[in-house]
């Protein structure tokens, strides 16, 4: 493992976690989570937080 790894893990991590909040902005569905329930089924779900 290089010492740039841990960095460039961390700086893509945080860059899918920024769109992912922005989409469902742009969705509409800031309000909303994923449970683990429908993780579980797959069957898409979403739930009020």
């Amino acid at each position: 493992m290089t010492p740039e790894w841990p960095a460039r893990t961390y700086s893509q991590r945080n860059w899918v976690e920024v769109f992912y909040r922005e989409a469902k902005g742009w969705l509409g569905l800031k309000e909303y989570q994923v449970s683990e329930q429908s993780r579980a089924t797959s069957s898409g779900r979403l739930s009020a937080t």
